[in-house]
């Protein structure tokens, strides 16, 4: 019996002693190269003249990577405190399709900066986070709650306070129940969106409408974006402003209330 136990017990020690292979996480890792005065101006122009000053030695790094099927280019500045570094982390910018889609700060061990091979998560000093997070430019598609679109048109949207239909196949965004404050000049069934269908969660955009009593609807052009993580539907444009105290249409503005529609999938 203590000849079984002592041979137990060397198993045990055996096997605690046995290497145990570390957890690797799965990332493609940015290679990046001098990119020099062209990288400068054409990633860095705007912010090295927001600076106010000629920095002494702006060195832009850059890395393009494909991930996703979509391609990017990381680029990260270094200079020291002259182009904006603080200590151990430099400023970063991320372009896809030629946009800058994020401006962060990164450790400047470029070493250990990768993506994941959706190119959804940029890790620096072996630590990720989602672009999603830190995006400038807000999708055109629901990428992380897509599968929630699936479902939209049967249930209800806030928009303002009015409960409204998103009907992805039939390309329309409709008023169900208005608002108390709109119901002498919107009515049930009022379309504020039309377009062509899109799929739930995608790209899409088309025409809206502003509303005034008395006056026909004014249309625009609108492209939607979606918030990453919530359940929320945004339009944008340009949209219409009428002559004070009438209904012709003066000018288009960006800044208008009804240049940004959003919906949201709660009544809060």
């Amino acid at each position: 019996m203590r000849q079984l136990i002592r041979l137990a017990c060397l198993a045990i020690a055996v096997t605690l002693a046995a290497p145990v292979a570390a957890f690797e996480i799965e990332k493609l890792k940015l290679d990046y190269r001098d990119g020099g005065a062209a990288a400068l101006e054409r990633y860095w122009g705007d912010y090295v003249a927001s600076l106010g000053y000629e920095p002494k030695r702006p060195r832009p790094l850059v890395a393009k990577v494909t991930a996703g099927g979509q391609s990017y280019v990381y680029s990260m500045l270094r200079g020291g405190i002259d182009v904006g570094c603080g200590i151990r982390e430099c400023p970063v910018r991320i372009f896809q399709g030629g946009t800058l889609i994020v401006e962060t700060m990164a450790c400047d061990a470029t070493h250990t900066h990768g993506v994941s091979p959706d190119g959804e998560i940029f890790y620096r000093c072996d630590i990720g986070r989602p672009l999603a997070n830190m995006l400038l430019v807000a999708p055109s598609e629901a990428r992380t709650t897509r599968d929630l679109w699936a479902d939209a048109a049967e249930r209800p949207w806030n928009h303002n306070g009015s409960v409204m239909q998103i009907d992805p196949a039939a390309g329309t965004i409709v008023y169900l129940h208005p608002k108390a404050s709109l119901s002498a000049t919107v009515r049930p069934g009022q379309v504020l969106f039309e377009g062509t269908p899109w799929t739930p969660g995608g790209a899409f955009s088309g025409t809206a409408y502003t509303f005034r009593k008395g006056c026909p609807p004014a249309p625009y052009t609108v492209t939607a974006t979606y918030e990453d993580f919530t359940e929320t539907l945004t339009l944008r444009g340009d949209a219409p402003v009428r002559r004070k105290g009438g209904c012709e249409v003066v000018s288009y503005s960006s800044t208008s209330s009804n240049a940004m529609l959003a919906f949201h999938s709660t009544f809060d």
